[in-house]
């Protein structure tokens, strides 16, 4: 009866307990987190009863929390997933909101900005069109601005969703740290509160809500947290520690949250999903990348509006300045853009270039002409070539033997007085600069082969082109626009700075020029140099030929000493800017190797022939001899000298010549009684000029002709003075003692000067002319020789020394070492000092012909003695590893050679200049120990390329200053030509110097023609005829001129990006936007799906059901209920029982 009972009442028990749980269940079906229990119920160990065992009932083992570890991490992942997308279905929709509203987004802002460009194109000169334009870019100023604000709004919203997260992160972090430290309590999972897992479960999944997280369970249930892509990255949980998570404090305003933002500030970069991730996700996908691309639509179009506002004039005439600018300083290049202009003039309607159609044109082509200015280039191409003309800092160059030339590099335009050395040159290699037009400016005319494989495109060079070596190292107009580029080795005048004694800058001082070879090249024997094959300051030099056994430095001086030594004659005249002569050609007569030669001096187109023109007759003739026009006298006297020279193998004399300031002809008498007598022939006499004749003065009125100057002498009697001839001349002083008539046949303009005396006195008839003389004739009619006094002006004007010098530097100095100089051993070593060296030197200097001593900075200088000037220096002891007390290379050092030019009046002829004969090359040069460069006088015309002709390896340096000029202003400055040479041929020429900048052909078959140069298009509308003109200037009208604005209006339709118009960019980015927000929207519809499965997979398991509880409810009540019958029904027994007394 016990049995029945004890089972009953544990039934009893157990049931009540499972109706307890299921009350709690109902109770708690809305509490969120709460997660289903069920009673364990488990039967008690049964009894033996002989061989049966019987049941005791039943025990309640516990009650267990329903959970699905899968089904709860399938609903935090699909909670963060969808979470994720809201922030970017929300905030993008505003977005494209913004940028596709009519007030706000730009593309209505565009159409009225172009719209108010057409209007202004249509009537550039309206004040009110001007007016209407700068308000319709200060339209487009603000509402780039206001777009840029709206989307800074949108950032500021963001930013702020981000700290609240962040701060409801922590918030779970912390209340999950404090549930750890519960469930820490408990040892075993089973045995944890459900209540305390409820908790931490809900809280895990409310951090899903904001972000993706990853979690790690001890076996008690304690779980850890990261917000990262691994467990130990990002870990905000750390069982019962959490950690903050935050902006880094050292850039609150970024969007960029970390980990312990005061102390470690781990990123949190990797963090995605939730509504973190998806703030993040719209900031770096969305909203970052749109006002990207709004600033650099803002940027693009400030370029491209700007670019065309400079590319004009405005309507002051002047060049157009930015319409727009951005702010540097501003993190926001659409909110910074501002207007700048406020005056309407200043709008650049008109175009920076105009095309002129001359009206002899014969095909009525009209030509149009835009320009787009090419980037700016660098200085020279090739990065190895640095600024420095130094040897050492050369860069190889390199013509394999299968080729001809090698590439150097591009030199920009404007570098001002660059020089190109080349140095190690091989026989027959050529430093050549060419334009890309084809223009060859400095080096050795090009060969057939040489253009054929140089001027191609790939090198540089236009296409079309043609070759030409016109202005091939040429100088002042005869050059390339003028810039004279000289081949060879150079030196110019150089000056001093001078200041008074206040300390005030004082007029400079010129000094000569002065060129300096390096080391001549040793062991040279023979003639060393071909005759012909160098010129200096364009005189052909001899043969260089060594002297003794080795060329020396003293053979080269000598042989450029020798230029100057042959004979040498001048005539002087007041100025070299008077006329000689008037405008009537005549001959000079030379007598050359005693052959008499004639030099025709022909007429000139200044109206007078001045003595400039008789010196380039006379360096025209190709005689072999020169002439040259120099100051004899003190810089700037009135004393200019007409040089006639030419080598020491010939000699000569002049016979006629223009006079001098003073001449004096003197016919002597040869003996008593005799009569000597000179024709003299007179040239054209100008108003205020004189001729004076024994003793009588014949001053000029007006201009005279040469016969009206012979007729007027030829009528004076011996010892009259005639009568003035009104408004002609005029006479005074009186003609005593000679007798003047014309000579029989004599010509119009001659005049028999006679002197006849009867006693044996010698007397002189003289006559002293100023500027009227021509000829001079003796009496049989024969040319007399003018005898000059010898002219040593060019031997003084320059001259060569030959000199050696080695400099040491004087820490380098080996006391200790051994030393001998030109095979002279220096005794007394180690020497005490470089004192004590310098004596030992200098104590043997007699058998060495070396001394020594210390230079300005103290450092040792060895030089040749008196009489032994550039001869070479030999160091030894010899051997290559040999050390000796100079620690310098134990060899032969050749000597140098200086060359110095007086200074003459006109300072920019006063340079030394060594270059090229037909045969000469930079070989040949290298060889007297001069460098080879190519020199600019100026800035550099064009853009250039420099070359280098002919196999081996050499080395090119250069060096320069200045910067590589605007293109643009360039061409304004010049007032470019294009005639129709051909059909199909075309010159362009710069008409300000006369320059043929390039010949080129073209396609004929273009219906619409074009031409392009240096950034210049010229498009005509048909072709043109043979003989047409049309000139390119710059443009300085800005009123009536609207291309530059058509060009503005035009910008609308301009593709900047591939295949895009501003327009079109802008209308991408809202599209662009619009997109992301789409696709966010549909991914946000799936997930949610996704999500509502995984809460449901979830509620099946850990969810409360109504249905479910009621029928256990039912289920356990009637359980409980026959349980408790069945006490009762054992209870009655056991009363029964008991009543059976």
């Amino acid at each position: 009866m016990s049995d029945v009972v004890g089972i009953s009442s544990s039934a009893i028990a157990a049931y009540q307990r499972a109706l307890t749980t299921v009350s709690n269940n109902i109770a708690n079906m809305s509490t969120e987190g709460y997660s289903r229990q069920s009673v364990v119920l488990q039967d008690n160990a049964p009894e033996q009863l002989a061989k049966s065992f019987m049941g005791t009932g039943v025990v309640l083992s516990g009650i267990k929390r329903q959970f699905d570890a899968f089904a709860e991490t399938n609903l935090q992942t699909s909670t963060s997933d969808l979470n994720a997308q809201g922030p970017v279905v929300e905030y993008a929709k505003r977005l494209m909101d913004i940028m596709g509203d009519k007030l706000v987004g730009l593309s209505s802002a565009f159409d009225s900005f172009f719209t108010s460009a057409q209007s202004l194109a249509a009537d550039p000169g309206s004040s009110v069109m001007r007016t209407g334009f700068l308000t319709s870019a200060q339209g487009m100023s603000a509402r780039f601005a206001e777009l840029a604000g709206q989307m800074t709004g949108i950032t500021d919203e963001v930013h702020k969703a981000l700290e609240n997260s962040a701060n409801q992160m922590n918030t779970y972090t912390s209340q999950l740290a404090l549930v750890n430290q519960q469930l820490a309590k408990i040892p075993i999972l089973q045995n944890q509160p459900a209540q305390l897992l409820d908790q931490r479960d809900q809280l895990l999944r409310q951090m899903s809500e904001l972000s993706r997280i990853k979690i790690n369970y001890t076996a008690n249930g304690i779980a850890s947290v990261s917000l990262g892509s691994t467990m130990t990255d990002g870990l905000v949980v750390d069982g019962l520690k959490s950690f903050t998570i935050g902006f880094n404090p050292k850039n609150p305003t970024s969007n960029d949250l970390v980990r312990d933002p005061y102390g470690s500030s781990d990123s949190l970069a990797a963090a995605s999903g939730g509504t973190i991730g998806g703030l993040n996700s719209f900031m770096s996908s969305t909203l970052e990348p749109a006002q990207k691309s709004l600033d650099t639509l803002a940027n693009l179009f400030v370029q491209e509006v700007n670019a065309i506002q400079r590319n004009g004039i405005d309507g002051y005439g002047k060049m157009g300045t930015d319409l727009f600018a951005i702010d540097a300083d501003s993190s926001s290049a659409a909110a910074a853009v501002k207007v700048v202009l406020t005056d309407g003039m200043r709008i650049a309607t008109g175009a920076l270039f105009r095309v002129i159609e001359k009206s002899t044109n014969t095909a009525d082509a009209k030509a149009i002409v835009e320009f787009v200015n090419p980037p700016k280039p660098e200085a020279v191409s090739n990065p190895n070539l640095v600024n420095n003309p130094n040897p050492a800092a050369g860069v190889a160059v390199n013509v394999p033997s299968d080729s001809i030339y090698a590439k150097v590099t591009d030199v920009a335009a404007g570098l001002k007085s660059p020089v190109f050395f080349l140095d190690n040159a091989q026989p027959g290699q050529q430093l050549q600069v060419m334009t890309r037009d084809g223009r060859q400016l400095a080096g050795k005319t090009l060969t057939l082969d040489e253009q054929f494989q140089m001027l191609k495109p790939e090198n540089g060079f236009n296409d079309p082109m043609t070759y030409s070596d016109v202005y091939l190292n040429k100088a002042g107009s005869d050059a390339y626009m003028d810039v004279s580029f000289f081949y060879g080795a150079q030196a110019k005048v150089m000056y001093s700075q001078n200041f008074d004694s206040l300390g005030n800058v004082a007029p400079p001082t010129p000094l000569p020029a002065t060129l300096e070879s390096g080391r001549v090249p040793t062991g040279q024997t023979g003639t060393v140099i071909q005759a012909g094959s160098i010129t200096l300051n364009g005189q052909t030099l001899g043969d260089l030929t060594a002297a003794g056994p080795y060329l020396l430095a003293t053979d080269i001086a000598d042989w450029i000493n020798s230029l100057g030594s042959g004979d040498l004659q001048s005539v002087s005249f007041p100025s070299q800017d008077t006329p000689i002569h008037s405008n009537t050609p005549f001959d000079l007569q030379l007598t050359l190797d005693g052959q008499t030669q004639t030099i025709h001096v022909p007429q000139a187109s200044s109206g007078y022939i001045y003595p400039e023109d008789v010196m380039r007759a006379i360096n025209s003739a190709s005689l072999g001899i020169n002439a040259k026009l120099v100051n004899k006298g003190t810089q700037g006297s009135p004393d200019y000298r007409l040089l006639i020279f030419g080598r020491a193998t010939h000699s000569f004399t002049l016979q006629a010549i223009s006079a001098s300031t003073a001449p004096t002809v003197t016919v002597s008498q040869g003996a008593a009684n005799a009569t000597e007598s000179a024709t003299l022939q007179f040239g054209d006499l100008y108003a205020g000029d004189s001729v004076t004749i024994a003793g009588l003065t014949l001053l000029a009125s007006d201009n005279l002709t040469a016969a009206d100057v012979a007729a007027a002498f030829a009528s004076v009697a011996d010892g009259a003075t005639p009568a003035d001839v009104p408004g002609q001349y005029r006479f005074t002083g009186a003609l005593t003692g000679y007798s003047s008539a014309p000579a029989s046949g004599a010509q119009l303009d001659e005049l028999v000067l006679t002197a006849s005396v009867a006693n044996t006195n010698v007397t002189d008839l003289t006559a002293d002319l100023s500027r009227a003389v021509v000829r001079f004739n003796d009496v049989k009619g024969l040319p007399m020789a003018l005898d000059f006094a010898a002219d040593t002006q060019f031997a003084n004007d320059l001259r060569a020394n030959a000199f050696n010098e080695i400099s040491v530097p004087k820490d380098n100095i080996d006391l200790a070492a051994p030393l001998s100089i030109n095979g002279v051993s220096i005794q007394g070593q180690p020497f005490r000092d470089i004192k004590a060296l310098l004596t030992a030197i200098n104590s043997v200097s007699s058998q060495s012909q070396v001394k020594a001593g210390l230079d300005s900075i103290g450092n040792v200088m060895l030089q040749n003695t008196s009489g032994h000037e550039g001869e070479n220096i030999t160091i030894g002891p010899a051997g290559a590893a040999a050390a000796n007390a100079l620690a310098i290379k134990p060899m032969e050092y050749g000597g140098m050679v200086r060359v110095i030019r007086n200074l003459g009046n006109d300072l920019s002829k006063s340079n030394v200049e060594m270059s090229f004969g037909d045969q000469g090359t930079p070989f040949d040069l290298a060889k007297a120990g001069f460098r080879t460069g190519v020199y600019v006088n100026g800035n550099v015309p064009d853009e250039v390329m420099v070359f280098v002709t002919g196999s081996g390896q050499a080395t090119v340096a250069a060096g320069y200053s200045g910067e590589p000029t605007d293109v643009q202003s360039k061409l304004r400055d010049l007032s470019l030509q294009i005639r129709f040479l051909s059909d199909n041929r075309y010159a362009i020429t710069e008409l300000g110097t006369g320059t043929e900048l390039a010949v080129r052909t073209w396609d004929t078959s273009q219906l619409e023609p074009t031409i392009e140069f240096q950034g210049l298009t010229l498009t005509l509308n048909h072709a043109p005829n043979v003989g047409d003109v049309f000139v390119i200037d710059g443009n300085h009208d800005g009123i009536g001129n609207n291309q530059n604005m058509l060009a503005m209006a035009d910008l609308a339709k301009k593709q900047i990006s591939p295949g895009k118009t501003i327009g079109d960019l802008y209308t991408d980015q809202v599209n662009k936007v619009g997109n992301i927000q789409q696709q966010a929207t549909i991914t946000q519809q799936a997930l949610d799906v996704v999500h509502d499965q995984a809460v449901q997979a979830r509620d099946k398991v850990s969810g409360v059901s109504l249905d479910n509880e009621a029928t256990d409810l039912i289920r356990f009540q009637q359980a409980y209920q026959a349980a408790a019958k069945a006490l009762q029904t054992a209870t009655q027994l056991f009363d029964t029982i008991v009543q059976l007394r």
